[in-house]
Parts: structure tokens; C-alpha cells; sequence
């Protein structure tokens, strides 16, 4: 959380987070990189999932994240819609606690 509250204190306008990628039936390595920037988009290059976001989607994850600190589930899981390139409609992007995969390590 350090991360992303120095993300939002301004000190970067770049992120990159280390995360897991899960693909069914198996886990793998993979990364989130945060930019900011005015509008909200969605991009996919290999294992990196990048989100450009504007600052109240940024605001607005913040509060999503300690909510989930405080209270252990995301309520509501809605987070927020990303435009894609070549892409007819958004993308719309949901938190969710995933506890199920500590069970197959």
C-alpha cells in the first residue's frame, strides 16, 4: 500500500507493481504498471497489464484498497471502465478477494 500512497502523493507518475496472472489452472508471475494520466485506459502488452488513470480513478482506488484493509472483501467490487485501443467498448475493471489460490501452493 506504501506504493501505491506514495503513487497518489505525487511523488512518481509511474508505477510498477509485481502481481500474480491467473489463467485457469496455473499462476504465473506478472506485472501492473499505474500511469497517470487525464483519461482512463487499458493496455496489454504480454505479462503487463497497464492501466492509465486519471486522478479521482486513482482517488477512488485508494478508498476501494483501505476499505478492503478494513473490512476484508471489496464492497461494492465495481471499480471503474477503461477505453482500449481498436476497441468498440470499455473494459470494465472489478476488485475481488481471491483466496482460493493459497489452497493449491
Amino acid at each position: 500500500m506504501s506504493v501505491v500512497s506514495s503513487f497518489l502523493n505525487r511523488r512518481n507518475d509511474r508505477i510498477s507493481i509485481d502481481c500474480l496472472q491467473y489463467l485457469g489452472a496455473a499462476v504465473d508471475a506478472a506485472k501492473i504498471e499505474i500511469r497517470r494520466e487525464n483519461n482512463n485506459q487499458l493496455e496489454i502488452q504480454g505479462k503487463k497489464l497497464i492501466l492509465c488513470m486519471s486522478d479521482e480513478a486513482l482517488e477512488y482506488a485508494k478508498f476501494l484498497l483501505e476499505k478492503f484493509i478494513a473490512d476484508g472483501d471489496f464492497s461494492p467490487p465495481e471499480f471503474c471502465s477503461f477505453s482500449r485501443k481498436n476497441r468498440k467498448y470499455d473494459t470494465q475493471i472489478f476488485f475481488l478477494k481471491f483466496s482460493s489460490i493459497e489452497s493449491d501452493f
